[in-house]
């Protein structure tokens, strides 16, 4: 999924879709062989409304109209979870357009709406992977518009989100790759956020820069050509001083296509550290 770089809330369509009468979507099935990340063929559901936004979800490009004509179809479906973290979804992506765009200030307020609308699809349904997935990736991308505290305190319900997101859709890439940024995010604290993590939880949050690429070589043997996956197991090479294996994690990522809006964004970081670390190719 595309999202920004603030998943873990520990730290800082091109064309609209056809109109066909809504119908109440049923229960969504998903499918056991799993699509590349995005793909909104992986989970179906019994609306052919909904099978045309996860079409338009899945076309590259602008989301603003797919965008608006959801919210036209909003009354109508009422307290339906597959079409709320859906909603989450497509704002979500909305915000990643707006942030390239340095709207920063449409950016937050996509954030924020698009959390609302998977606080929701939670009430409605919390048996849902994508339900969990949406709400942990949403209130991830509040990070850069609250407070340190409020941070760690998201960071906790994050974690609490993609792991059960995770037991009930274990061979999501995404899902992996989450829980890596989580463990990332965690691992790399500084002092300060440390102590204020530990007035406020008994227990504070814990990892590894070891366990974070574990999670994200097992995203990665889902879904190898994932740019922003490979952005952050280089990041973890980095913080250990290995530049060696960093670069190389660096120019395969490069190479890479970029299939979504959060991959051209990791493109731009990932160019600016291929010039940083190019001395310590092998």
């Amino acid at each position: 999924e595309d999202a920004d770089s603030s998943w873990t809330g520990v730290k800082g369509p091109e064309e609209v879709v056809e109109e066909v009468a809504p119908q109440r979507p049923e229960e969504e099935v998903v499918v056991a062989e799993e699509n590349h990340i995005g793909d909104q063929r992986a989970t179906q559901v019994d609306d052919p409304w909904l099978d045309a936004v996860d079409c338009a979800l899945d076309k590259p490009g602008d989301k603003e109209e797919l965008y608006f004509s959801m919210k036209l179809k909003r009354q109508q479906y009422a307290k339906s979870a597959p079409f709320l973290w859906r909603m989450a979804k497509v704002t979500h992506l909305c915000g990643i357009t707006a942030q390239k765009n340095g709207e920063v200030s449409r950016k937050r307020d996509l954030a924020f709406e698009a959390f609302a609308y998977a606080k929701e699809a939670l009430a409605a349904d919390d048996k849902n992977a994508e339900v969990h997935k949406w709400y942990a990736i949403t209130i991830g991308s509040l990070s850069e518009f609250i407070g340190v505290q409020q941070k760690i305190q998201n960071g906790y319900e994050f974690k609490e989100h993609v792991d059960i997101a995770a037991k009930l859709k274990p061979t999501d890439p995404t899902l992996h790759h989450m829980l890596g940024r989580w463990s990332f995010e965690v691992a790399t604290l500084t002092w300060i956020e440390r102590k204020l993590a530990s007035t406020l939880y008994s227990m504070p949050p814990s990892s590894t820069v070891q366990e974070a690429r574990a999670h994200l070589f097992a995203a990665d043997k889902l879904k190898s050509d994932w740019k922003e996956n490979m952005l952050f197991i280089a990041k973890t090479y980095i913080c250990e001083g290995c530049y060696s294996p960093a670069i190389s994690w660096i120019d395969r990522a490069v190479e890479s296509p970029c299939q979504g809006e959060g991959d051209e964004v990791a493109q731009r970081e990932l160019l600016t550290l291929q010039q940083q670390y190019q001395r310590y190719r092998s």
